[in-house]
């Protein structure tokens, strides 16, 4: 599986409808046209829009499957996800109006949708600055759900802010991060909680007027080192 060139946003009609999607593996499509565009290993948003604050809600992030014409849905692999996206004032109108847009490139890069997929999804290819293709192995026992409770909440560092996330498997969070990507990262700090989703979501609201996108945010030192006193890694 690699890493998708295309990515989409679909809007979310309504709950039940989002369930019936991550339940069955597959996208409802809004018309016939995009069912025809949104093409094999292209990458899905399926996310709604907050008026109250101008933020795209992202609640899955799937990878294109396939298609199926009979019931007019995309078969995708969809993997939730709790991710805020602050469009701009003429990226809004997209969000607001229209139930499914692509991605222009600029706005790729700038919600590092990229990076995005690959924690959701380590085991993708990633081709690196040397123009080689690298492969991270996903755990199975973290995809089956096996896995004993708990999990690592951490803090990195990039040149585009910091960034708040967890993960169940830190080493191979690590080897994901060590993969080269078009900017460098550095984990500062990282901790284990019982109840680590929790964790990073309390986080992500006490930091939510400093985030940039997604789980990324501009913290200060102050910041920094109050995070650090609960993380031992």
């Amino acid at each position: 599986m690699n890493i998708p060139g295309t990515y989409w946003r679909l809007r979310i009609e309504n709950d039940s409808a989002f369930r019936d999607m991550i339940g069955s593996s597959t996208a409802i499509c809004p018309d016939a046209d995009f069912l025809l565009k949104a093409a094999r290993g292209h990458g899905i948003c399926l996310a709604g829009y907050d008026h109250a604050t101008a933020c795209g809600l992202v609640r899955a992030v799937g990878i294109v499957t396939g298609s199926d014409t009979a019931s007019h849905r995309l078969r995708v692999n969809w993997r939730e996800a709790a991710i805020t996206l602050k469009p701009n004032g003429q990226g809004q109108r997209f969000w607001k109006d229209r139930p499914y847009f692509k991605f222009a490139k600029s706005v790729v890069e700038r919600y590092m949708l990229a990076t995005i997929f690959t924690e959701h999804f380590p085991e993708m290819t990633q081709v690196t600055n040397d123009g080689e293709a690298h492969k991270v192995e996903s755990n199975k026992s973290l995809i089956s759900g096996d896995m004993e409770p708990g999990g690592y909440v951490y803090l990195i560092k990039s040149p585009y802010g910091y960034k708040i996330g967890k993960t169940k498997n830190m080493k191979q969070r690590s080897q994901l991060f060590s993969v080269k990507l078009p900017f460098q990262i550095e984990i500062l700090r990282y901790g284990w909680f019982a109840d680590y989703s929790a964790t990073e979501l309390r986080y992500h609201r006490t930091y939510a007027h400093k985030r940039l996108e997604g789980e990324w945010f501009n913290l200060n030192e102050s910041d920094i080192s109050a995070i650090s006193l609960e993380m031992k890694g």
